[in-house]
């Protein structure tokens, strides 16, 4: 299905599963890795009973639970590819879902998405 956003005013402009921003590249350098793989792994077990997803809560609890190597990818990376592969994931699922930004509550906070099923 596909992925909307909810702050925008085209509510049927379909997102790509794939950013065409630089920092992609990331996501496409681990694309197919054993990396790429446990993440999406991870990030599946919790999509089938969710309504509502907090990325960065969702990803703190993923990625405090596994180990990687410091010398595969920096723990920055490993956030920002963990992002990007929850991105991909849910707009390749068969349900729509939409997302909005999360608000910061502090400056030097990470940002965040709110993914939703989309029930209309």
């Amino acid at each position: 299905m596909a992925l909307y956003s909810i702050d925008d005013s085209n509510k049927q402009k379909k997102e790509n599963s794939i950013g065409t921003k630089e920092y992609w590249a990331l996501f496409k350098r681990y694309q197919g890795t054993s990396l790429h793989d446990l993440l999406k792994d991870e990030i599946g077990k919790h999509l089938p009973s969710s309504e509502e997803i907090n990325s960065r809560h969702l990803g703190k609890s993923i990625l405090s639970g596994i180990s990687i190597s410091k010398q595969e990818i920096s723990d920055e990376q490993l956030g920002a590819l963990y992002g990007m592969v929850l991105w991909h994931t849910i707009a390749e699922l068969d349900q729509d879902w939409r997302f909005l930004k999360e608000a910061k509550s502090h400056p030097e906070d990470k940002s965040g998405m709110i993914y939703f099923k989309d029930k209309s």
